[in-house]
């Protein structure tokens, strides 16, 4: 667990960022997670912490940010939700690494919540929990051999935030026949 929390708090080493930042990606997997639990790991190592659905990753934790693919379709029709984006000082698009997905199209990008996360945060969710429910329609199962280390991880990161889903007994029990399983 200490392993963990070193990675986590050497790439976001401000409490508030770290905190607003933990509650994203564990929203971000109960929403995966209701999808199928075995579309979805988490794993980490020491540059980076990540969630994949299928083939494909959907959120990164990187040194004092989040990056996360968002729906491209959704982004294309919505002249607002784009315009959101592109005014927010929090936001920033992806033009190296993995700036675009083809097998699921998406567009994405940089965030590092602010004081302004709530509202932000509802934008970029709206766009990335669409990728994702595309992602999962997509892909069945979490690619074999995927690295996997989801039980430690989210264990620490419920302790981390103090909140944490599942809300239920029931939902742990299924949560631990899937990625959670050790």
């Amino acid at each position: 667990m200490d392993d963990v929390k070193t990675v986590i708090h050497s790439l976001l080493p401000d409490p508030k960022i770290r905190k607003r930042c933990l509650e994203a990606f564990d929203e971000t997997v109960s929403y995966a997670n209701s999808l199928g639990s075995e579309k979805w790991g988490a794993y980490y190592t020491r540059g980076q912490v990540r969630l994949l659905i299928g083939n494909l990753i959907v959120f990164t934790l990187e040194p004092g940010c989040t990056w996360l693919a968002l729906d491209q379709e959704l982004l294309e029709k919505s002249q607002e939700l784009r315009s959101f984006l592109e005014s927010a000082k929090e936001w920033k698009w992806d033009d190296h690494d993995y700036p675009r997905y083809t097998n699921v199209p998406s567009k994405n990008g940089f965030y590092v919540p602010s004081d302004e996360h709530q509202n932000i945060w509802a934008v970029i969710k709206q766009l990335h929990f669409e990728f994702i429910s595309k992602t999962a329609a997509k892909y069945k199962k979490l690619r074999k051999g995927t690295q996997n280390n989801s039980k430690l991880l989210m264990e620490y990161i419920r302790g981390e935030i103090g909140d944490f889903f599942p809300s239920s007994d029931t939902e742990v029990a299924e949560m631990s026949e899937g990625p959670f399983a050790a």
